[in-house]
């Protein structure tokens, strides 16, 4: 693991975008590889996945989770993060898949431009202790994260979502260089509409969910579909972060 970065997509059901966001890669001379874990996929994921990895075998891993995860939001909120059914525990996952000392957060609806390109090709990726934050943009918003990352330690719960921890002291690199997010946030994924896998078993772990999340729904009214997505930075959204921060609901942990 001497030098390179690791894109790590997590993709469930994202065949209309997959080959694109895989083939902008294409024009990368460092070293590289892009990691795809894909999650209980009912579409053409797979098959696009696998013939892409018979053409660069070397750069190109495929992975399966097929355990079930609670999405952003309400559910990863009511879900403890050590739980397989965690987005943190499956991001931790994908992440022990990747070998490059460098990790780039790489959605299955990203597009590489040709700032971005050039950004990371001329640019020697040994581990040092840095995060580079880029700006992923579809027609209505801009969403900026540290997508590119060394030194990191793995994911942990906070509130609503999966966010990584660092290892300290780490330098911060903020450009202006753009990703095409290539999907709106209007654009809801069939998935979202599926019945979370703790309303289909009748577990322990499962009925403790169950229980949490009717304890979020009274205190927070009914969670709409994709509230947690980037870019959402609705009223309800700002009352619940604002209440967690403060005084969460009896029950609820925001941050394990």
């Amino acid at each position: 693991m001497t030098d390179g970065i690791s894109f790590m997509i997590r993709a469930r059901n994202e065949e209309e975008t997959l080959e694109r966001s895989i083939r902008s890669l294409s024009s990368l001379t460092i070293p590289y590889e892009i990691v795809v874990v894909l999650h209980c996929c009912t579409d053409k994921s797979e098959e696009i996945a696998m013939r892409l990895q018979t053409e660069k075998p070397e750069q190109i891993k495929v992975f399966q989770y097929t355990t079930e995860i609670s999405r952003a939001g309400y559910e990863l909120l009511a879900t403890d993060a050590t739980s397989p059914h965690s987005f943190c525990h499956y991001s931790n996952w994908c992440l022990a898949k990747c070998t490059k000392p460098w990790t780039f957060k790489w959605d299955a609806d990203f597009i590489a431009t040709p700032e971005l390109l050039d950004y990371l090709n001329t640019r020697t990726w040994v581990p040092r202790s840095e995060r580079h934050y880029f700006k992923a943009c579809n027609s209505t918003t801009s969403n900026g994260e540290s997508y590119l990352q060394c030194s990191l330690l793995g994911y942990k719960k906070y509130m609503l979502w999966e966010v990584p921890l660092m290892r300290a002291p780490c330098s911060d690199f903020k450009t202006d260089i753009r990703i095409t997010h290539d999907s709106e946030l209007s654009s809801i994924k069939s998935y979202w509409y599926d019945d979370p896998w703790f309303m289909k078993e009748d577990t322990e772990e499962a009925q403790v969910v169950r229980g949490r999340m009717k304890t979020l729904t009274d205190f927070y009214g009914s969670e709409p579909v994709g509230f947690a997505r980037a870019s959402n930075d609705s009223e309800l959204m700002y009352r619940v972060c604002s209440t967690l921060r403060t005084n969460p609901p009896p029950g609820i942990n925001p941050y394990a």
